[in-house]
């Protein structure tokens, strides 16, 4: 039998090949790491287009879990009030190496696609305190020029660290980079307001909403984030929530949802549509690492990533700490930068 009928269509070399046909489809990595540090997840990536027309088509997953002494000296070093530099910089290093195998059994997803990765966006819990007049730091637990070495990448990191420096909070960074991933831009017939509902701790859900868009828009879309406890009134709460969104509208439009939460909102379905995100290589173990490799995508495209009415930041603002891998793939990723030109901003927003 020819060996190319004996292939899993489903699996990731097979799937690369169906989609990678244009040169305007881009390979980036992702990677996240629990809040409790237990295990490191990294994504590879496929997506197509720049910008505010990037487009998701498919990601690989792949765990693996951070060895007990190292998660309980990240979490000793999260709740110490005084850390240590010399423990802190040991650990750091400690779990970059974890990263950095993580992103090593995702590029042996991509085959012969390996040359054309172009980046590993990195999103982790961070050491976070306050300085005397109640600002927020944020420091990494990347160590980006190790992890560059080791995977020969360009590393895109410390999203948090970039918005706090442009007077924001650090957090959320996500809801823009959600609008590219879930929001409906269809360009022919757009009519789909969407909720996308993560996990936000224990005890707590987030829900990011996306408004819909047709891609003919200058205006950064007005996206919304609400925190609500978990609770067997959350589905309610939840509508009530998006009833006020709707509301403001021009337009009655579909309500779509996607849920990543460990909570059941079967109750709703009469409100909203259940939109189907498996057959792109998402779930819940993988949505927080193809963010991260979302971010860094647009951190390429100089698109901005915090909303200053989310995060406080004064303007919206492009986010990452960028350090260029081997030299090969620093090139790489300059002819991909020069590609495309971010289109105008207007005055006040650009930054």
């Amino acid at each position: 039998m020819d060996q190319k009928h004996t292939h899993d269509p489903t699996a990731p070399r097979q799937m690369l090949k169906r989609y990678l046909g244009s040169w305007h489809q881009r390979l980036a990595v992702g990677v996240s790491i629990d809040s409790d540090f237990s295990n490191v997840g990294a994504s590879l990536s496929l997506c197509k287009g720049y910008g505010k027309w990037l487009q998701h088509q498919w990601s690989g997953f792949r765990q693996l879990s951070v060895p007990v002494a190292l998660k309980q000296a990240c979490q000793r070093l999260c709740s110490d009030q005084d850390v240590n530099l010399i423990e802190f910089t040991q650990v750091r290093a400690d779990l970059t190496d974890v990263i950095a195998s993580a992103v090593d059994n995702v590029i042996t997803m991509s085959g012969k696609a390996e040359d054309r990765l172009l980046t590993v966006g990195v999103v982790d819990p961070g050491l976070w305190n306050q300085d005397f007049d109640g600002k927020p730091n944020y420091v990494s637990f990347c160590e980006p020029e190790r992890l560059a070495e080791l995977s020969g990448l360009t590393v895109i990191d410390s999203f948090s660290a970039r918005d706090i420096a442009g007077g924001g909070q650090g957090k959320p960074i996500e809801p823009l980079a959600l609008w590219l991933l879930f929001a409906d831009r269809s360009p022919k017939v757009a009519t789909q307001d969407r909720v996308v509902v993560l996990e936000s701790g224990q005890d707590s859900v987030s829900a990011t909403w996306l408004p819909v868009s047709d891609g003919l828009d200058d205006e950064i879309p007005n996206i919304r984030v609400g925190t609500f406890k978990k609770s067997v009134d959350l589905p309610t709460r939840l509508k009530e929530w998006v009833n006020g969104l709707a509301e403001n509208r021009s337009k009655r439009l579909q309500i779509g949802l996607v849920s990543f939460a460990k909570v059941d909102l079967a109750e709703s379905n009469e409100y909203w549509e259940q939109v189907s995100i498996q057959d792109r290589g998402l779930d819940l173990e993988s949505i927080d690492s193809t963010i991260a490799a979302t971010l860094s995508l647009m951190s390429l495209d100089q698109m901005p990533s915090s909303l200053p009415w989310i995060t406080g930041c004064d303007a919206p603002r492009v986010l990452g700490r960028m350090t260029p891998g081997s030299a090969n793939n620093w090139r790489q990723v300059i002819l991909n930068m020069a590609d495309f030109r971010p289109p105008a901003m207007k005055l006040r927003d650009a930054i």
